[in-house]
């Protein structure tokens, strides 16, 4: 009778603790992977979301990055907010952000595209700061480690670069003389 007994509190302990491991189970798939609690996850799904609205971009990843600040997505939502910030038209904060992205991962393709682009696109022939400006940009798309898929962009950068510097030689010119 006894042996009865402690045979059926042994299923009953064993089935209780197989039903509690369940529904912790249960309870953690609804988590996005990567993410430790239920708030980050419901932030990194905002952040998913908000794609297409740069405003709602912008907050959402603030709320993320202030929130969660050692999340596995703090970069990509860094990213999503410097490119915001790019389609806004704000390119100060968007290479401030740009930056921060490089402080998390310095081999940032993306980013360091991004930037190096924007360095050459605001870079004007009479900028006292020029020539630091495109060593800055060169170096920023220095393609010596970077997929294929990013090279091509980087070879048109540069050559873009190279047109700079050899304006900068030569000297501004003349439009040709047109008759009309």
């Amino acid at each position: 009778m006894k042996r009865q007994i402690l045979t059926g509190i042994l299923a009953l302990a064993t089935g209780m603790t197989a039903l509690m491991a369940q529904q912790q189970q249960q309870g953690k798939q609804g988590l996005v992977p990567n993410t430790k609690s239920p708030g980050e996850s419901q932030a990194v799904v905002a952040l998913m979301q908000a794609q297409g609205n740069p405003d709602a971009m912008i907050k959402a990843a603030d709320e993320l990055v202030q929130k969660y600040s050692d999340s596995f997505y703090k970069e990509t939502a860094l990213l999503f907010e410097a490119n915001a910030y790019k389609e806004k038209g704000d390119t100060a904060k968007a290479q401030i952000y740009g930056e921060e992205v490089l402080k998390v991962n310095p081999k940032n393709y993306q980013i360091t595209n991004m930037l190096g682009t924007m360095i050459v696109q605001q870079t004007r022939e009479n900028d006292l700061d020029k020539e630091e400006k495109l060593a800055k940009a060169e170096k920023a798309m220095n393609v010596a480690n970077r997929p294929d898929r990013y090279r091509r962009r980087s070879k048109t950068l540069r050559m873009s670069l190279d047109g700079q510097r050899a304006r900068a030689r030569i000297g501004p010119t003349r439009p040709p003389n047109r008759k009309v």
